[in-house]
């Protein structure tokens, strides 16, 4: 493998692969890229090809339009209009595409997305989410394997930052745009049963009856496997199982795509079952450290 040093930033690179060794080398490279590395070639957020990116977008849109999603939405009369946006095929796939949802260079510290309502552009993290308490791989076929489990958790949690951004915050925005102010770009933060800083975060523990910090295996595969029919309540429920890779059933096209693509039979899968990814937030929500040298190290001419 042949890298040119002045597309990373080296000083942290170091420091993550001394402190993540058995983390592939190419998740390592895609945290600690150059901002000028970065800003030339990531436009894909999820760090894949672009097969699996559009199939993703698909996906996101099918999710939206979910039984689940749908009953979530009608718990809050403020979310009547976000129901109705939607459901537009023209608004979606404008608002999915590269000029409005973008990729960003922001490590997990600092969050994992951000919206602007005032100019209604949404960022996700380009960086990948690391992934904790797995086995050790002792064989080059696990260490793939490992590869691909990692690719599956940043799938699942850059879905879920898309969705905290793009359905209140984006869409919030967008409908207080359409409706010359006369619809607040405030979206609901609390009712009689919780109260949030953040309305993203709100709306996350209404449909997954929790607020995501730790996600496990069961929530990556329950998250990328959602039918259109499923009622909210079986899906919370799916989501507060104990996995059971042998009976597990792939249902959603996306997820069989994923699999096929990296040629994993989940069923062969061993894994550790305290596996885990973390989406960390402060205390106000998902948000944007704006100074970028508290992101990425400058990089310096040798």
């Amino acid at each position: 493998m042949i890298m040119k040093i002045r597309n990373y930033v080296m000083e942290n690179l170091i420091i993550e692969y001394k402190e993540n060794p058995y983390i592939p080398l190419n998740i390592l490279l895609c945290r600690n890229q150059s901002l000028s590395y970065y800003i030339k070639n990531n436009k894909n957020f999820l760090n894949v090809n672009d097969n699996i990116y559009n199939k993703f977008k698909e996906y996101f849109k099918l999710f939206l339009r979910s039984n689940c999603v749908k009953q979530a939405l009608k718990e809050n009369n403020n979310y009547i209009n976000i129901i109705e946006l939607i459901d537009n095929d023209d608004i979606l796939n404008k608002f999915l595409n590269d000029k409005y949802l973008k990729s960003i260079p922001l490590f997990e510290f600092a969050g994992s997305g951000y919206t602007n309502k005032d100019i209604l552009i949404s960022f996700v993290s380009g960086f990948p989410f690391m992934v904790y308490d797995f086995d050790i791989p002792v064989k080059s076929e696990e260490y793939d394997i490992l590869k691909v489990v990692i690719i599956i958790f940043n799938i699942t949690m850059k879905l879920i930052t898309t969705l905290h951004e793009f359905i209140i915050h984006f869409l919030f925005g967008y409908l207080n745009y359409l409706s010359d102010g006369k619809i607040s770009y405030e979206s609901p933060k609390n009712d009689k049963k919780i109260e949030l800083n953040d309305g993203g975060l709100y709306f996350e523990n209404i449909l997954f009856g929790k607020i995501y910090g730790n996600l496990t295996l069961n929530d990556v595969l329950t998250i990328l496997n959602v039918d259109s029919f499923i009622s909210k309540d079986e899906f919370q429920n799916n989501l507060k199982k104990k996995l059971e890779l042998d009976k597990f059933q792939v249902k959603s096209d996306f997820l069989k795509f994923i699999l096929q693509e990296y040629n994993l039979d989940l069923k062969n899968l061993k894994v550790n079952p305290n596996m885990y990814s973390y989406m960390k937030s402060n205390d106000f929500g998902l948000c944007i450290k704006r100074d970028i040298n508290n992101i990425l190290l400058p990089f310096k001419m040798p």
